[in-house]
């Protein structure tokens, strides 16, 4: 333990944790559709601190002498928030959710744009456009 850390904060324990957040993820419901799709649910079921969550790499990076699998650790993070999005995709699909939520998550993620959305930074420089018509034989 040492160095002020709570003993529920090791490695092991944050590797089990993580371990079980993906097996819930997969869970289904009745109707077959993921049972979990929204960050907070996960984090509640675990009792896993929203703030240790935001900042886990800073924590992480922090207290490289408890956690000597940092690229682990951060991968296994990364790999619940990928399972998540998809199961917030995939509720978004079936009608469990409402479909904005999806969309703001394409956009807030992925950079994704409504077919609407007009980019104003750039200029369209105009070309121009020459009409040639031919002469009718029967006008000669």
């Amino acid at each position: 333990m040492g160095h002020g850390r709570p003993l529920e904060w090791t490695s092991e324990r944050l590797h089990g944790i993580l371990d079980n957040m993906l097996v819930q993820c997969s869970e289904k419901d009745e109707k077959g559709c993921p049972a979990i799709f929204f960050l907070g649910q996960l984090m509640d079921k675990n009792d896993f601190y929203p703030d240790w969550w935001a900042d886990r790499q800073t924590y992480i990076k922090k207290s490289d002498h408890l956690y000597q699998d940092q690229a682990a650790l951060i991968k296994k993070f990364k790999r619940v928030e990928q399972k998540i999005e998809s199961n917030l995709v995939v509720a978004m699909l079936t009608g469990k959710v409402k479909e904005t939520s999806g969309i703001f998550t394409l956009k807030a993620k992925h950079k994704w744009k409504d077919k609407h959305e007009v980019d104003h930074k750039h200029t369209v420089n105009p070309i121009q456009i020459n009409f040639v018509t031919k002469k009718n034989k029967t006008e000669d």
